[in-house]
């Protein structure tokens, strides 16, 4: 999904919850959880990403402003805000994780701002606690560096001159007597079968894969890497799964991939997809 895309969905979000505020100030985190539930539902159907994104702002901005009214105070809807995002996070997690470090900052800005609200930053226990976890910091860390005893390095003993025979070598029988005779075998090496070629039925299943992964990646707005990469859609083509308990034996189709692409990927195999 492209910034544009994204930026429109974020907007979107903030307009419903600026307009669901307005409608009712008592029962308003109703409102906005029934909208972010709306949304949420939409992307189970749908399965776009940017459904998610704004069913997952709704929700967490639903559990803080009922959690601001009640007891919680104010940080409890930044702290609401970053579990919604994390839900984001977790169920379609991407490459870049930005759900997930939004997610960090809110949480780390409500944490402060309930600190500032109990005036717990202003008390002098919380003060002398600081003080104690630095000093201890400094503690370990002079145990660490400065306290270190190294042991003088123990004498070594020359061993005993030993002959070292080639299992081939013509004068391995006549090793001097008393002396040890070490045979050294030559490590095997490890030998790789080059890929081979693929067949006219395998080409045509993967120009048939790529195909469909260019217009799903168009479809969902994403990069086409993002979809399946390159190396799948050759194994893909290799194998030729015909069930999704096939399908999930494929490198790079997890639970996610296989839910979402499962029954297109097997009909483009089985060359009965329309286009």
């Amino acid at each position: 999904m492209d910034n544009n895309r994204l930026l429109g969905y974020i907007l979107i979000a903030i307009g419903v919850l600026a307009l669901l505020a307005s409608l009712g100030a008592g029962a308003s985190w109703l409102w906005v959880a029934v909208a972010g539930a709306g949304f949420l539902l939409a992307y189970a159907r749908q399965k776009l990403y940017g459904l998610l994104v704004v069913g997952g702002i709704l929700a967490g901005a639903a559990l803080g402003i009922l959690l601001s009214v009640t007891w919680w105070g104010s940080s409890a809807f930044l702290l609401s805000l970053a579990a919604g995002l994390l839900l984001v996070d977790r169920v379609e997690p991407k490459a870049v994780r930005w759900p997930l470090y939004a997610a960090a900052v809110l949480a780390a800005l409500g944490l402060l701002v309930w600190l500032f609200e109990r005036n717990i930053l202003t008390s002098w226990w919380f003060a002398l606690l600081l003080i104690v976890a630095g000093a201890a910091l400094l503690l370990r860390g002079r145990r660490e560096s400065g306290w270190v005893s190294v042991s003088p390095p123990a004498a070594t003993v020359p061993s005993a001159p030993k002959h070292v025979v080639e299992p081939t070598a013509p004068h391995a029988q006549h090793a001097p007597p008393g002396d040890q005779v070490v045979t050294i075998t030559p490590p095997e090496e490890a030998v790789t079968e080059p890929e081979l070629p693929l067949t006219s039925e395998q080409q045509a299943r993967l120009e048939r894969l790529t195909a469909w992964r260019k217009a799903t990646a168009a479809r969902d707005g994403i990069s086409a890497y993002v979809v399946l990469p390159n190396a799948t859609l050759s194994e893909l083509a290799r194998a030729n799964p015909s069930s999704l308990d096939e399908l999930a034996k494929i490198k790079g189709i997890g639970p996610v991939k296989l839910e979402r692409y499962g029954s297109e990927l097997l009909s483009v195999l089985a060359g009965t997809a329309t286009s």
